[in-house]
């Protein structure tokens, strides 16, 4: 269960901690950590000590944090050119090292296309390259022939979004955009008159599950990051109505107890009428 704002602070004035220790350790992000420390007044901590006993692994995981697609963002030190070290070794060596057993052959980068990602399974050495293999966002194994089928299969009865696609099949996009490119499949339109039904299989190919039982939307947002299904039209009112069966009375908002900014867990969400009831429960002395 995510970790309250009283529970952050109750650990920052017991304990030194760093933001990025204590968001590990409590299984919430470090921006939360950050906010709580903030509103106690205390000096930003967004790191621990450089400590060079702490094993190479184990330091990779403490200073990055998971992203939605299986991406590891790199919170720690970067060399001149902007790549992730620690001290100077290779962070993107570590992380192949620990997922795959065995030293990289050659230069190590990212296959997923994200520069700053640490993801073990999303490295590549110059003969996974060679192969001619990219790393999957999920998987973080090569794209072979066989999943180029299986893209291919995906467009057979139809236009679908690209970004479905490879949310379903486990792939990067770019590979379902070269697959459809290939076989001269048209974009696909969503017709205005003929509004899309969602369903909750669709609905979870476009999200990513986060610990806490949070939701991360992994479709299209507003510039302020919301989550969007069309042009208006929020991911927040779908998920609330495939969660309780029913479209939301009024502006759909986020439970108390979920501190995720933009999730879109359909448990973690009420409407109106939701609010009112409970609102009327603490009027009557009646427990939450």
């Amino acid at each position: 269960m995510k970790p309250s704002f009283e529970q952050v602070w109750q650990i920052l004035q017991a304990d030194v901690v760093s933001d990025a220790e204590l968001a590990k350790r409590l299984g919430c992000k470090p921006d939360l950590v950050r906010r709580a420390r903030a509103s106690l007044g205390m000096e930003p901590m967004p790191l621990p000590p450089s400590n060079a006993r702490m094993p190479h692994e184990e330091r990779l995981m403490l200073f990055s944090e998971q992203r939605p697609g299986g991406h590891r963002r790199w919170l720690g030190s970067v060399s001149g050119s902007g790549l992730p070290v620690i001290g100077s070794a290779s962070v993107a060596r570590i992380a192949f090292r620990a997922e795959y057993g065995r030293e990289p052959a050659g230069r190590v980068q990212p296959g997923c296309g994200r520069r700053w990602c640490v993801a073990g399974p999303h490295q590549t050495d110059q003969s996974m390259r060679d192969a001619g293999g990219k790393t999957l966002p999920q998987g973080g194994r090569p794209v072979d022939l066989e999943a180029r089928a299986r893209i291919a299969e995906a467009f057979k009865d139809g236009p679908v979004p690209n970004l479905v696609v490879a949310a379903q099949l486990g792939v990067d996009r770019r590979i379902v955009a070269e697959v459809r490119a290939r076989l001269h499949v048209p974009r696909s339109v969503r017709s205005s008159s003929q509004p899309k039904e969602w369903t909750r299989e669709r609905f979870e190919a476009l999200t990513a599950r986060l610990p806490g039982g949070h939701r991360r939307w992994r479709g299209r947002t507003t510039a302020d990051g919301v989550p969007l299904v069309g042009r208006t039209e929020t991911a927040y009112r779908v998920a609330f109505t495939l969660h309780h069966g029913h479209q939301p009375d009024g502006p759909v908002r986020h439970t108390v107890d979920c501190a995720v900014k933009h999730c879109v867990e359909g448990s973690h969400l009420n409407d109106r009428r939701m609010r009112e009831d409970v609102r009327a429960l603490d009027r009557a002395g009646g427990v939450r």
